[in-house]
């Protein structure tokens, strides 16, 4: 528990104090070390490294965890890794669009309020299937707001093959964000928390 605090103090501490890129690059890397090198963490890994080495059949639900799996194990990659991997992804997804977005003492606010909300739950918990349809759903975003609606239904698609919860950004487009007070776009990102 007190390594979960000290991440948090150490983005709240960034927050607060003026940027120097190498500080902040190495506060980075340790956080992308701790949280997506972890091994044995979470409830959900057992099932998901049975299955790997298994080699699982077919489901017609979700199934794009599985072709992936199934991938990587036939190319003799351990689950450890293939694990490793697909948490870098998501933890890089989700940098490329907050990087994109804020910088310096920002960006380390949001990586504090994004971790205290649904980061740790995501990183440690590691319901990995969502973890991997929320990596590539957080880049769709960026087709949503070019208007490239195609692209956008296109990753759509994809983040339902990982995890159906993506079913819920279909809706997303006919939103009217812009008109929206900051009230009820919380309204909307905690709710978005909760039942993905």
């Amino acid at each position: 528990m007190i390594a979960y605090l000290i991440v948090v103090f150490l983005f709240f501490l960034l927050s607060l104090i003026k940027e120097n890129r190498v500080f902040f690059f190495f506060s980075f890397l340790l956080v992308y070390l701790f949280l997506c090198y972890g091994y044995m963490c979470g409830s959900d890994w057992r099932i998901y490294e049975e299955e790997y080495y298994a080699h699982f059949k077919m489901r017609l639900v979700e199934p794009g965890y599985m072709m992936l799996s199934n991938f990587f194990a036939d190319l003799g990659v351990g689950f450890w890794p293939f694990h490793i991997i697909f948490k870098s992804f998501s933890f890089f997804s989700y940098y490329y669009i907050f990087r994109n977005r804020v910088s310096g003492q920002g960006l380390a606010f949001v990586w504090m309020l994004f971790l205290c909300s649904f980061g740790f739950y995501l990183f440690i918990d590691c319901p990995f299937r969502n973890l991997i349809a929320m990596g590539i759903a957080i880049l769709a975003f960026k087709f949503l707001e070019q208007q490239k609606y195609i692209l956008y239904y296109g990753f759509v698609i994809l983040v339902c093959s990982f995890h159906l919860s993506g079913s819920i950004l279909l809706v997303l487009p006919i939103m009217n964000f812009k008109k929206m007070s900051n009230k009820t776009l919380y309204l909307i990102y905690f709710t978005f928390c909760f039942f993905y």
